[in-house]
């Protein structure tokens, strides 16, 4: 088992391991329209929209609205340990 870079406790309402060894970990994330994830953290990760829509990703620092479009491939940075609070305001369904 892979020593976790992050709680899945914050996000298990959204989310669910899908594979896990000692060096990934796939998860399939699904926010439903005004569905709150509470504030935690990611290392560096890609996302694979499968069906997109907004979200707003916010942090102690700043906020921001993203549009997270289907069938694309994104990069993100790891996210401050003080956490990150994804709302979606439509259904949306990624592998993370």
């Amino acid at each position: 088992m892979m020593k976790s870079s992050m709680d899945l406790t914050a996000t298990s309402n959204v989310s669910e391991v899908l594979f896990e060894n000692g060096r990934v970990r796939v998860l399939r994330v699904v926010f439903q329209p005004n569905q709150t994830a509470k504030m935690h953290h990611h290392p560096d990760h890609i996302i694979y929209t499968i069906k997109g829509g907004m979200m707003r990703l916010a942090s102690k620092q700043k906020s921001d609205n993203v549009e997270m479009k289907e069938g694309t491939v994104t990069f993100f940075n790891a996210t401050d340990p003080s956490g990150a609070l994804k709302i979606s305001s439509a259904l949306n369904k990624n592998i993370i």
